[in-house]
């Protein structure tokens, strides 16, 4: 199986029919095969009643012995040989729908890793996270159950038809009005189902969030006695997650009872009407068992039917789900590696906005940049500055204007070479599972001393490059998560480096050590500093002021504090404050 689970679904939506069908690949032949075997199960199910009348009109009537033991005979077989096709539908469909689920979730979760961060963002980690989980164990237990009664349920109502129809044509004809009312009320329940799934599935997705919400701020939560509140988002939540769940109960609790209900006054009025032809002699006992036996068959499978319903109904709303991920078309990666010695970049025009917003997150951005300067960024919260810095490794897409790198568009390059030479920096500094030496370079062979010893991380080292990092790095201080994360940077050998205000948990002797490294050793390094505080930035060749998405002033040092409001009333809080620190 794990041959087949290693191939790679590439989602097309020119080719969305031809995309469903590679799922199925290596395992349509174990599907035609469960199909085959249960259709074979149904036909031997349908024929047991028409041995079991002729036992009771010939075999019984006439006390003729060789024909009881045939009939007898016969419905024997066909109740083993059907169990046998029973199990090898059973067995099939099991073995495709895990490698339906397990090739699903695989390539789920390989298509959301190559999403841009506002896809991300746009849908949120905890919806992701269920969609890769929940939904594709919804999906795989629908592909089973349609394996398995998908051809069942239709070949019996069909059989059974046929089979009334040869007994009686009034029987037949009573059994067909009746199918239109079953598919009216198997609709009603599989819609409103489905209505149902759809809200269970948003509050899940809502209070999964919450969830992850509460416990990774537990400590703010505490810290400022919030507790109760938090209780009475989480109680509110669920108590929405319970009313969704109350309708969907609703829903399957009164399907099976309701068509059993439908059933049965069928099932009588066939009997009723098989007695009056018994009475007027167009119509044999052995007929009339046939008939209920047949009846007893379409019952259950009615019943089972409605279940299967339910579940189907759940499966689709899942699926899509799932579709509303894969139609995001990730961003197409160009043949085109950037492999320049030189880094020359330059912004022209360059707005930005979040998807859905009519505001205009950055507007109208002008700068270039070259290989050995430092561009300092400076604004007041909310102005832009790490929105500009998540452009340029395209985790962010402009809304318009160009980022141009050496003469050329960004956008012809490729993602992948366009990071190896870009180094980010964000605000939360972030970690993976694993030691120190994985958190810096990332498993790859890197030198992860080196880098730590630029980032000013010494104390860091001292716990030993195979020190395990906690969730979140909790057994590390708010400098040493920085530094570490500096230091991951630092370890690829950037072309660019993007700091979004990075130095803020430093103090001012390491700041100014590690600004001595990067301007010594890393001369040739370009770097994009955005900060809140003018002693981060004051080294800078150039600084940017930015106000509200918008270039404010460009300038130097000292030129912005002798000319900009803005960056005279950043410095004059900072001095004021006795903050005059990296």
């Amino acid at each position: 199986m794990s041959k087949y689970l290693s191939k790679d679904i590439c989602y097309n939506t020119s080719n969305e029919k031809g995309w469903k069908m590679k799922i199925f690949n290596g395992y349509k032949f174990r599907s035609i095969i469960s199909i085959v075997a249960k259709f074979l199960e149904a036909v031997f199910e349908l024929m047991i009643p028409l041995f079991m009348g002729r036992l009771i009109d010939v075999g019984i009537s006439n006390q003729d012995i060789s024909v009881i033991y045939t009939s007898v005979f016969w419905m024997v077989v066909l109740t083993f040989v059907g169990y046998g096709f029973a199990l090898i539908c059973q067995y099939n469909a099991s073995v495709v729908s895990q490698a339906v689920g397990g090739r699903l979730r695989s390539s789920l979760f390989k298509h959301q890793v190559a999403l841009s961060v506002s896809d991300v963002d746009n849908f949120s980690a905890t919806t992701l996270t269920n969609r890769v989980m929940m939904d594709t164990v919804f999906v795989q237990d629908m592909v089973a159950r349609v394996i398995r009664l998908g051809v069942r349920a239709p070949l019996l109502i069909i059989g059974t038809l046929g089979a009334l129809m040869l007994i009686n044509k009034d029987l037949a004809i009573i059994l067909l009005i009746a199918v239109p009312i079953f598919s009216l009320v198997i609709s009603f329940f599989m819609y409103m189902s489905m209505r149902a799934h759809t809200k269970v599935n948003t509050n899940i997705d809502k209070i999964s969030g919450t969830i992850s919400d509460i416990l990774s701020g537990s400590r703010i939560i505490r810290a400022f006695s919030m507790q109760n509140k938090t209780d009475a988002v989480f109680k509110q939540e669920n108590r929405e997650l319970m009313d969704s769940q109350h309708k969907v109960g609703i829903y399957s609790t009164l399907a099976s009872p309701f068509t059993s209900l439908l059933m049965n006054l069928l099932l009588i009025l066939l009997v009723y009407v098989s007695g009056v032809n018994i009475s007027i002699g167009t119509m044999t006992q052995g007929q009339t068992l046939a008939v209920i036996n047949y009846c007893s068959q379409l019952l259950l499978t009615l019943i089972v039917t409605m279940n299967f319903i339910m579940l189907l109904a759940r499966g689709i709303t899942s699926w899509k789900r799932i579709n509303q991920v894969l139609a995001v078309a990730p961003e197409d990666s160009k043949n085109h590696d950037f492999n320049d010695e030189d880094f020359n970049l330059e912004l022209r025009n360059l707005t930005f906005a979040y998807p859905n917003e009519k505001r205009l997150v950055l507007d109208n951005i002008n700068f270039s940049l070259k290989s050995g300067q430092v561009l300092g960024v400076i604004g007041l919260t909310g102005s832009g500055k790490s929105s500009l810095l998540k452009i340029l490794p395209r985790l962010l897409i402009e809304s318009s204007g160009e980022v141009i790198l050496n003469g050329n568009n960004i956008n012809d390059y490729s993602k992948e070479s366009i990071r190896d030479v870009i180094a980010y920096i964000p605000q939360k500094a972030q970690f993976i599972r694993g030691t120190l030496a994985d958190n810096v370079s990332m498993k790859t062979k890197i030198d992860s001393k080196a880098a730590l010893l630029d980032a000013q991380g010494e104390d860091i080292l001292s716990k030993g490059l195979d020190f395990l990092i906690e969730e979140s790095a909790k057994n590390l201080s708010g400098g040493q998560k920085q530094r570490v994360n500096i230091a991951r940077a630092l370890a690829k050998n950037p072309k660019l480096l993007l700091i979004d205000d990075s130095f803020s948990a430093l103090d001012a002797l390491t700041s100014k050590n590690l600004q001595k490294v990067l301007k010594d050793k890393y001369a040739d390094l370009a770097q994009i500093i955005a900060s809140q505080r003018t002693a981060s930035i004051a080294h800078a060749d150039q600084i940017i002021v930015l106000d509200n998405g918008k270039i404010n002033a460009i300038g130097n040092h000292e030129s912005l504090l002798a000319t900009n409001e803005i960056y005279q009333s950043i410095y004059r809080l900072e001095t004021m404050g006795g903050q005059n620190n990296a």
